[in-house]
């Protein structure tokens, strides 16, 4: 039953709460329609907040995977354009190669196109180094594999590499072949002209002491063919075209002779000639072109102190043997330009003295007076040339004591002068055999031997100044000499490993490493013969880098088609997103207009309302 009173209107109190509920839906209308959400805060709708936060932190974590992926295009881009332009190097460097292996040209001329291939390898070798994307060398091995953050979790990583193939330095034996027993010296050659390279060995004595084991190409090798020269001994063989045919011959030295076996082009040969030299025992072979005539001329040993000449005719027959009298005990001999004149000096190595000697060349193929240079240390015989610290002049690396612990590294300044020795300590107490070459595939000269304690193969990186950092060790057999070549393929310097006393023949050890672009090896357009064997590298690394190039523009389309699912992901995620938390317009305004006209009457009402006491008034003026 209502009843009358001034004290307290309760009229008035429901329309003030009324009045103020329509307020705050007012007040939360012009929220949302200003914001154009529906969830402003937790209170507007708990669980449909958590669910649009998640959908919210998806929907960026999507849109930041876009952004690496697109990183990753433009890491990819750089590394394409580079390899393109490598490819034109190399398309250049084997133009030149076949221009200079054609018989028309002179040494001269040939010289002239070495001097052009030189400096584009320098080229090709700065590029695979330099290439880099926010300070990662994309052609290093420690590059590794590309591995891209798509958005989400270890699911969504998109993994690549960018393919090629370098070296790490460290080598896994693959087998042994039964090579001759007792292994003087190991070459290698492609003398079948499959494109692979084939095993050459010597034996230091019996009838048919010339072996050859013909490559598959995949670092395996035919069982071996043997063959006689002809001499009592064999102390060295070197595989070349000594009668222009284009067919690789052997050359063997040995006791007081030296003999040529023409090649039949298919890894055979025939019966050995004898030139008929002067009866000297002869050893460490080496092939030059000595007198600048186009013509294959041969460099040796020759007795205990003597080297002796030979030029050739280019037709398979030798001129009159010149020897130089150095002294002591020569035993090797090795071929380079120590004062950049373009004629091949002869640097040679004497066994248990502290010194090596320099023959100078000159254009008739005589050499001049030994220069003699001061190891530090005693030479155990042996001697190395290659361009150690990257200054375009040939150096000299020979042992330094008799045990070959330590090795003197004597760097050319390109004018017939030297510096002092370096001292190189490998750490060990005894080791035999020695390798120098680029056995990592950064450019730098690097070298190897074997630790007669353990029997492993220690490697010493070349930092391409003159010095060194131990490498790891890699596992193999006994005692052996070494040559290092790309026997499977796969752009990785493998090892051949020769038996120097009775044991298993030949042991292969195949290079590790990874993806990436190994420098291009050495060589030279000076002489048709090289320039033949340049060819062949050439079109093995175009294929490389054809290859390469597939790879990363496979892997660019890839990132391709990863983005536009990501895209497609993100826009439904941002789809599901508005579909909980942005605002329905329509809805809002209508509920808007709906909140205004409630307010509205409720301020009438509470007009009202508040005019209720004024009866209680008026009965009481009657009183």
């Amino acid at each position: 039953m209502s009843r009358l009173t001034f004290n307290t209107n309760i009229l008035s109190l429901n329309a003030q709460r009324r009045l103020t509920e329509h307020t705050s839906n007012i007040s939360q209308n012009f929220e949302r329609l200003s914001t154009g959400l529906r969830i402003n805060k937790a209170s507007d709708d708990a669980a449909g907040l958590a669910i649009s936060s998640l959908l919210d932190a998806e929907t960026r974590i999507a849109n930041q995977g876009i952004r690496n992926l697109n990183d990753g295009i433009s890491l990819i881009s750089i590394a394409s354009g580079a390899t393109e332009e490598l490819t034109k190097i190399v398309t250049r460097l084997t133009e030149l190669s076949a221009q200079a292996a054609n018989g028309t040209f002179s040494s001269s001329q040939r010289n002239s196109l070495n001097i052009e291939a030189q400096s584009l390898s320098k080229e090709f070798n700065r590029i695979a180094r330099t290439t880099t994307f926010n300070n990662q060398n994309l052609f290093d091995i420690d590059f590794g594999e590309l591995s891209l953050a798509a958005g989400g979790g270890k699911e969504n990583l998109l993994i690549g590499e960018l393919g090629g193939s370098i070296g790490d330095g460290t080598f896994e034996s693959d087998g042994t072949y039964n090579g001759i027993s007792v292994i003087h010296r190991v070459n290698t050659a492609d003398l079948n002209g499959d494109g692979n390279q084939d095993i050459i060995t010597n034996a230091n004595s019996g009838a048919n002491n010339i072996a050859v084991n013909l490559g598959n190409g995949d670092g395996t090798f035919k069982s071996r063919m043997s063959f006689a020269n002809g001499i009592t001994n064999a102390t060295s063989v070197q595989a070349v075209d000594v009668n222009g045919d284009s067919i690789l011959d052997l050359v063997s030295t040995g006791n007081f002779d030296v003999s040529i076996m023409l090649g039949n082009g298919n890894g055979t040969f025939k019966a050995a000639t004898l030139l008929g030299a002067s009866g000297y025992i002869y050893d460490s072979l080496k092939i030059g072109d000595i007198n600048n005539d186009g013509n294959v001329d041969l460099v040796m040993t020759a007795g205990l102190g003597q080297i002796s000449t030979i030029l050739g005719n280019g037709d398979g027959s030798f001129g009159n043997e010149a020897l130089y009298t150095i002294g002591g005990s020569v035993t090797d001999v090795e071929l380079g330009d120590f004062n950049n004149d373009g004629n091949t000096d002869v640097v040679v190595g004497n066994f248990a003295t502290t010194t090596v000697n320099v023959l100078y060349g000159s254009s008739d193929g005589s050499l001049s007076t030994a220069q003699v240079i001061n190891l530090g240390g005693q030479n155990n015989g042996n001697v190395y040339v290659a361009d150690f610290n990257n200054d375009g002049n040939a150096d000299i690396f020979a042992s330094r004591d008799l045990n070959r612990s330590a090795y003197s590294l004597i760097l050319g300044n390109g004018d017939g002068t030297y510096r002092s020795a370096m001292n190189v300590d490998t750490g060990l107490a005894n080791t035999f055999g020695i390798l120098t070459s680029d056995l990592d595939g950064d450019g730098n000269i690097d070298f190897a031997l074997q630790d007669s304690s353990t029997n492993e193969l220690k490697t010493y990186l070349g930092n391409g100044d003159g010095t060194f950092s131990l490498g790891e060790a890699s596992s193999m057999s006994s005692p052996s000499r070494f040559i290092a070549e790309d026997l499977n393929h796969d752009g990785l310097k493998d090892i051949i490993s020769a038996e120097r006393s009775a044991g298993s023949g030949l042991e292969i050890l195949l290079g590790q490493g990874g993806s990436g672009i190994a420098a291009l090896d050495s060589f030279s357009l000076t002489h048709q013969i090289y320039a033949r064997e340049a060819l062949d590298y050439f079109k093995t690394r175009l294929n490389s880098l054809a290859t390469q190039r597939a790879t990363i523009g496979a892997l660019e389309s890839r990132i391709s088609f990863s983005i536009s699912n990501i895209k497609q992901q993100s826009t439904a995620l941002r789809d599901a997103n508005s579909r909980i938390e942005d605002v329905d317009v329509a809805e809002e305004s209508t509920r808007l207009i709906r909140s205004k006209i409630l307010q509205e009457a409720t301020q009438t009402i509470l007009v009202q309302a508040n005019q209720q006491p004024t009866l209680v008034l008026s009965l009481l003026g009657d009183l």
